[in-house]
């Protein structure tokens, strides 16, 4: 979050939250929570999108990073939010990292098992970088879960090198000519654990800037 209020999740979080009725309070409304276990506490309002790769573009231009841009405007009760009680992250340059630095993700990480809706933070390494048609990638060791995507991988110095977007599984048994599995009643598939994805946030300045927040 920066000190004016601005914060930043991926766009399928946001598409998700859209079918949860709960989180979502009016058009281009979310709750915002915080605290371990999250509780429910303020109101925010959509403020710029990015879309997801696969989906429907925004705008012509549109870089495809999965990117929400929201702004928290008040709290559940209806009373001011008091901004200087949060301390935005800085941004690192992101072109700066490499293979075999550390990253620690700060989010809300489920499996499916045990939703306990608690915060949690883990730690791994950058695996890789790549570009691709849908724009830049930095590859990181441990797997994104549930609850993971939008969260802030940040430095040693604390500083957010980039955003979880997506982990990336393959099926086991999987026939590589006609890509049945090969247990035929069910789809089992694994974590392929290093070429997990990461946006790096210097592909989101852009964006940013063009959402207003100052940086």
């Amino acid at each position: 979050m920066t000190a004016s209020g601005y914060l930043i999740t991926c766009h399928h979080v946001i598409k998700d939250m859209d079918q949860c009725k709960p989180h979502l309070l009016g058009p281009r409304v979310y709750c915002i929570g915080v605290g371990t276990p999250v509780e429910w506490t303020y109101e925010a309002e959509l403020v710029h999108l990015s879309s997801r790769p696969g989906l429907m573009p925004q705008r012509a231009d549109d870089p495809m990073l999965d990117l929400a841009v929201l702004r928290v405007t008040r709290r559940l009760s209806g009373s001011p939010v008091e901004l200087e009680a949060f301390e935005p992250l800085a941004f690192a340059d992101s072109d700066r990292v490499a293979e075999g630095d550390g990253l620690w993700v700060i989010g809300y990480g489920q499996q499916q098992s045990d939703m306990t809706n608690t915060r949690n933070t883990m730690t791994g390494w950058i695996t890789g970088r790549h570009s691709a048609a849908d724009g830049d990638w930095i590859r990181f060791s441990p797997d994104i879960l549930s609850g993971h995507s939008g969260a802030p991988a940040v430095d040693r110095y604390g500083q957010v090198v980039a955003w979880c977007v997506k982990s990336q599984y393959d099926m086991i048994g999987a026939n590589t000519t006609t890509g049945r599995s090969a247990i035929q009643s069910q789809r089992y598939f694994s974590a392929t654990g290093g070429l997990h994805q990461l946006r790096p946030v210097n592909s989101a300045r852009l964006e940013l800037q063009t959402a207003g927040v100052v940086m």
